[in-house]
């Protein structure tokens, strides 16, 4: 009888967990969020045909934020003909679009930003901290999310790159090993 009960939980779980996970990756790639110019869009609306997404949770208010503005563009830079999109997410209640637009067109990038106010993309995306990101692969799969790198206060002193790591993974199919639980100094997403 206990072998049975086994063997049914397992058949439950094993096809439970697939399901649960397709119906998370829906939920992302359906998300609403507002675009630079105020407008609700979807988040597939950026992915387009890109078999990359990263999401770069950000706020122009947090210092360590600021520290990685050239670092953000670098990425942006690096794999923007490679078949990843780059979209920087804001919402905290103490910024605005104006802000970071501001700081985009001061540094030169060209990325896309929107807003998710409520955090609620956060929360789906388990991001508590700026800056943090995503990587979502082509059938909206979380393959990584976490830190861009081990060094927040001085990018001469990375020894590890995460999110670099984690788009090449992506690119190759597979997925990386999450860095967010380790202790990070960014700001809380509020």
């Amino acid at each position: 009888m206990t072998r049975f009960f086994f063997i049914s939980f397992l058949f439950i779980v094993i096809w439970t967990v697939p399901a649960l996970a397709a119906e998370e990756n829906r939920a992302v790639a359906n998300a609403s969020v507002l675009n630079s110019k105020k407008k609700l869009i979807r988040l597939s609306s950026l992915k387009n045909d890109r078999e990359i997404l990263v999401l770069v949770f950000v706020a122009s208010t947090c210092p360590v934020t600021n520290l990685y503005w050239e670092r953000i563009k670098g990425a942006w830079y690096n794999y923007r003909d490679r078949n990843a999109t780059v979209v920087l997410v804001g919402g905290n209640s103490d910024d605005s679009t104006d802000k970071i637009q501001k700081i985009l067109e001061e540094r030169e990038m060209e990325l896309p930003l929107v807003w998710d106010e409520k955090h609620a993309l956060a929360r789906m995306s388990g991001i508590e901290f700026t800056p943090e990101v995503v990587v979502i692969g082509k059938n909206w799969e979380t393959l990584y999310r976490g830190r861009i790198d081990d060094s927040w206060r001085d990018e001469s002193h990375i020894r590890q790159r995460y999110l670099d790591a984690a788009i090449t993974a992506a690119l190759s199919g597979q997925k990386s090993p999450d860095h967010v639980d380790e202790v990070f100094i960014g700001s809380r997403l509020r």
